[in-house]
């Protein structure tokens, strides 16, 4: 807060500082029913911090200028979580919002660099480069029940756990995968990932041995989103292809493809298929991106 507390006197800065505070901290849980589902949890991510940023910057001037406490900064990203869930059809899968923020966590990215064997030689061999590695972050969070006579916190550590297998859909679409997620804290919307691990850690119970405080360490591991490629002569987004196996409709395919069977008709349209009742075994389809195939259905 060190930026507002010298652009602002102290007490409106003081003000601000309170109301970034009551920012709370959560996990987004996203089936990947698709690998629609991850462009679309990174075009959210996308959108979450845009409308935090504007969010806070009406924050900060209405606090300035009217004294008030800043409470537009409450509700950053709400709205489009919300438009979000709407446009993956209902809902995109679970939010936890932890009600204690973590006092810290931990990114880390790493250089992958491979020294090639050389045998007999006197010093070093000259490092290869390999690429990047992903980034992974550790954080700690805080569950307690305590002050609730009837709730508990084993539905957010079973939600938790879930994250570390396959979801009943992807199973079903012969594509076992467990969900993607996305920690996000106020204007920091973290990257799209796994979870590699999850450890709790219960402390307190009731009489009975249900358990009411915890702490949950998870790891996340980065799942980088490849971006669309321009054909340099046309300046146009590369597309995809996918070979036709029995059993394909056009429709299983635009769900598999996009996470929404609706989308057929673009499938239809981009390869010039007459009836789509028909598909042979062995043809190969181009897969126009998402927002053509929005735009054309």
């Amino acid at each position: 807060m060190s930026d507002i507390s010298n652009a602002l006197d102290s007490s409106t800065a003081g003000k601000i500082s309170s109301t970034m505070k009551l920012e709370k901290a959560y996990l987004l849980i996203i089936a990947p029913s698709s690998p629609a589902g991850g462009a679309l949890a990174a075009s959210l991510a996308g959108a979450i911090a845009a409308e935090g940023a504007t969010s806070a910057s009406s924050a900060l001037q209405g606090a300035s200028n009217s004294g008030g406490s800043g409470g537009q900064a409450a509700s950053m990203g709400e709205s489009t979580l919300a438009a979000g869930q709407t446009a993956a059809g209902g809902s995109l899968g679970n939010k936890i919002t932890f009600l204690f923020n973590p006092l810290s966590y931990t990114v880390t990215k790493a250089a992958v660099w491979e020294r090639p064997k050389n045998v007999g030689a006197s010093s070093a061999s000259i490092p290869v480069w390999k690429g990047a590695g992903p980034r992974k972050m550790d954080v700690e969070v805080f569950l307690d029940a305590t002050y609730s006579e009837n709730g508990g916190i084993q539905s957010d550590i079973d939600l938790l756990f879930d994250c570390c297998k396959p979801t009943m859909l992807s199973v079903m679409l012969m594509k076992p995968s467990p969900p993607f997620v996305l920690f996000g804290w106020g204007l920091n919307t973290g990257f799209l990932a796994f979870v590699s691990s999850v450890v709790v850690e219960y402390t307190l119970f009731r009489p009975d041995g249900t358990p009411i405080r915890a702490k949950c360490s998870i790891s996340m591991e980065e799942i980088p989103l490849a971006m669309a490629k321009q054909n340099p002569t046309s300046g146009g987004t590369a597309r995809r292809v996918r070979s036709v196996v029995a059993g394909d409709t056009l429709q299983s395919i635009s769900y598999a493809e996009y996470g929404r069977p609706t989308l057929w008709r673009a499938l239809a349209h981009a390869n010039n298929i007459k009836d789509p009742m028909r598909l042979d075994p062995g043809t190969t389809l181009l897969i126009p991106p998402l927002s053509e195939a929005t735009a054309k259905s």
